[in-house]
């Protein structure tokens, strides 16, 4: 899926965002969700790869270790959500900067 929610508002985005995780649950199948939100990210992922800007820069790995299920404002407020925002967030910071 590639940025299958980017131009949609933000109530409609967290409604699908539910679904797709959902349905995840229920098919049990792997989603290759490509986004450029962090949040998004995050909030649906177990695995975030994350890429700098051309491909001769690597890519990283960070493990999204929130429980489940999730719920978007609990989930959210979680101290370890925001941990995982600002880790991907300074990894993406210095690789622009290198």
């Amino acid at each position: 899926m590639d940025e299958p929610f980017g131009s949609l508002d933000a109530l409609t985005r967290l409604e699908l965002e539910d679904t797709l995780l959902r349905l995840w649950n229920e098919l049990g199948t792997t989603i290759l969700f490509i986004t450029h939100d962090i949040e998004e990210a995050i909030y649906l992922s177990d695995r975030i790869w994350c890429s700098a800007a051309g491909l001769r820069k690597s890519s990283r790995n960070c493990e999204s270790t929130l429980p489940r299920p999730r719920h978007q404002l609990a989930t959210r407020a979680e101290g370890r959500f925001m941990e995982i925002r600002n880790q991907i967030y300074k990894q993406i910071s210095n690789e622009n900067t290198a």
